[in-house]
């Protein structure tokens, strides 16, 4: 994980701030966490079910 130096996201005049003691965590580092690396049964399963619920939301 990474600890925020405090800068402003973005470059719009509504970016947010970032307290500096926030610790962000990518997205891939949480599905790391929650499934493991990948490649191992439990991700690739999470992304199988994610793949096939993403399909079936799409129209016809």
């Amino acid at each position: 994980m990474k600890k925020s130096n405090g800068l402003k996201t973005g470059h719009s005049k509504n970016a947010i701030e970032i307290p500096k003691d926030y610790i962000a965590t990518s997205l891939d580092e949480l599905k790391d966490d929650l499934f493991g690396g990948v490649g191992t049964h439990d991700r690739d399963v999470y992304e199988a079910e994610l793949k096939e619920e993403i399909l079936g939301e799409l129209p016809y």
